[in-house]
């Protein structure tokens, strides 16, 4: 099998491609002036109106170039593309997050709070319930004997122990809050 090598040429599609690549390499060019090349003969322009880029660095080594413009280049591109990186990052880190909250990993912090404030309320109320049924007990328990008190302290740590237990739980319970505006505003 003869198999011929060809080499493959690369080209610009027009005038602002090669204008792209000249400034790209540090050439301070504007399309009148490519466009007045190829017009003068100075950069070469195929029949379809390509224009090759053996023939673009041909055109651009009789361009002088500018002083420290490679470097601004290099450093403008450099900044846009740590710009990219942290943009992407940061959505990674979004979607990152998303995931985790539908995989239940993660909690809104309002229904955290709203969480803790009922698990409060809950023994709040369980306190106040103790206390109010169990007034008599204790003073039963003690018969006014004060030498009674440490049975009276045991009694009341495992009360407390239970309603701690229950606050910890990861049980769901209902609690409805009442606005104490609302009350006053209703009791006058």
């Amino acid at each position: 099998m003869n198999v011929k090598n060809k080499s493959v040429q690369v080209s610009f599609k027009n005038t602002m491609a090669v204008v792209k690549y000249l400034k790209d390499h540090g050439y301070k060019v504007g399309k009148q002036t490519v466009y007045n090349a190829v017009k003068n003969g100075l950069l070469k322009a195929q029949d379809d109106g390509r224009i090759l880029e053996e023939d673009a660095r041909m055109y651009a080594a009789t361009l002088k170039k500018v002083k420290g413009e490679p470097d601004k280049i290099a450093a403008r591109t450099e900044e846009k593309l740590i710009a990219e990186i942290k943009h992407r990052q940061v959505q990674t880190e979004k979607e990152q997050l998303l995931l985790d909250r539908a995989l239940g990993k993660l909690i809104d912090r309002a229904e955290f709070y709203q969480e803790l404030a009922a698990r409060a309320a809950a023994l709040d109320v369980g306190l106040d319930h103790y206390i109010q049924t169990q007034v008599t007990e204790l003073i039963l328990l003690c018969g006014g004997d004060e030498k009674k008190a440490p049975a009276v302290m045991e009694h009341m740590q495992e009360q407390r122990k239970i309603l701690v237990n229950e606050y910890v739980a990861t049980d769901r319970f209902h609690v409805t809050f009442i606005d104490s505006s609302e009350d006053e505003s209703q009791s006058a």
